[in-house]
C-alpha cells in the first residue's frame, strides 16, 4: 500500500538515525570498559542527554510502529528471546558488564502491553489523549524508580516501601533489590509507559474514527514531507534489530583489538 510505504519510510529513516546515534555511543562506552578514555566521560551531562536521547526516541518510535504491525506476538517472542539471549551471553562470558532486563526485554514485553491495550485506546480518541498524556506524565515522575522514590528532576516527593525491591521479578518491574546490577537496564516501569505514549500518538495523529489510516487524509505537505526517504536511514531502521545484535560484539572486538596492539 502507498501510503503505507510512505509512513514507514519516514519511520524508519528515523529509526535507522537512532540506531547509529546508538553505535557510537556503545563504542565510546567500550572506549571506558577498556580504559582507553575517562570514566568521567559516560558521566557527563552531555553523554547522559546523549544516551537519553537515544533510548527515549528508539521506544517512542517501537511504539509508535506498534500500529503498523501485524505479527505482534511473533514479533514480542522474537525480540525478547534476542533480549534473554544477550544477557546469557553477557552473565557467561562478560559478568561485570552484564545486560539484564535491556531494552529488547522492554519491548518485547511492551508489545505484549500493546496487544492488550489497543483495543481499548482504539475506541475513543479523547480516551488516547487522556491515556497518552497520564503515561507521560508517569513516565516524568517514576524515573527515580529505582532510586526508592517518586520524584520529578531528581527531588523525591513521595518515598516508596522497601518490600516493593526484594527479587530479579521486581527489577523487571522497576524496583531493583540492593546489589542488582546491569550495563543495560530499561525495567516495565518507566520505559513501557513511553511506548504507550508512542502507540497513542499513532492512534491519535494517525488513524481515523473508523480505525482506518488516516494517513491520506493529511495536508499536502505533510505528505510530502513523509515521501522523503533516505535510502541509506531506513535500510538501517528496517533492520535494526539485526543490527542491534551484531553491533556489539563487533564493536567491542574492534576496540579489543586496538587496546591489544596499544598494549
Amino acid at each position: 500500500m502507498k501510503n503505507g510505504i510512505i509512513r514507514y519510510n519516514l519511520i524508519d529513516a528515523i529509526r535507522g538515525l537512532t540506531i547509529i546515534s546508538m553505535i557510537l555511543f556503545h563504542a565510546c562506552w567500550d572506549l571506558v570498559y577498556f580504559g582507553m578514555i575517562s570514566p568521567d566521560f559516560m558521566k557527563a551531562l552531555p553523554a547522559v542527554i546523549w544516551q537519553k536521547s537515544i533510548c527515549c526516541t528508539f521506544i517512542f518510535i517501537s511504539g509508535f510502529v506498534f500500529c503498523l504491525g501485524k505479527r505482534h506476538v511473533k514479533h514480542a517472542l522474537v525480540t525478547l528471546g534476542c533480549g534473554i539471549l544477550i544477557t546469557l551471553v553477557t552473565c557467561i562470558f562478560m559478568p561485570d558488564a552484564r545486560d539484564i532486563f535491556g531494552v529488547l526485554w522492554l519491548l518485547g514485553i511492551s508489545t505484549f502491553i500493546g496487544m492488550l491495550i489497543k483495543p481499548c485506546l482504539e475506541k475513543s480518541k479523547v480516551f488516547c489523549v487522556i491515556v497518552f498524556v497520564l503515561c507521560f506524565v508517569l513516565f516524568i515522575l517514576f524515573q527515580d524508580l529505582v532510586r526508592g522514590y517518586i520524584g520529578v528532576g531528581g527531588t523525591p516527593l513521595i518515598y516508596l516501601p522497601s518490600f516493593l525491591y526484594r527479587n530479579y521479578g521486581t527489577a523487571l518491574l522497576g524496583f531493583p533489590f540492593r546489589g542488582f546490577y546491569s550495563s543495560d537496564y530499561f525495567p516495565v516501569l518507566p520505559w513501557s509507559l513511553l511506548y504507550v505514549c508512542g502507540l497513542c500518538s499513532y492512534l491519535i495523529f494517525f488513524e481515523t474514527d473508523s480505525g482506518e489510516s488516516g494517513f491520506g487524509t493529511k495536508k499536502e505537505g505533510t505528505v510530502k514531507l513523509l515521501t522523503k526517504d533516505i535510502p541509506f536511514l531506513s535500510f538501517i531502521g528496517r533492520h535494526s534489530l539485526l543490527i542491534y545484535m551484531l553491533h556489539q560484539p563487533l564493536i567491542f572486538g574492534l576496540v579489543y583489538l586496538l587496546y591489544s596492539i596499544s598494549h
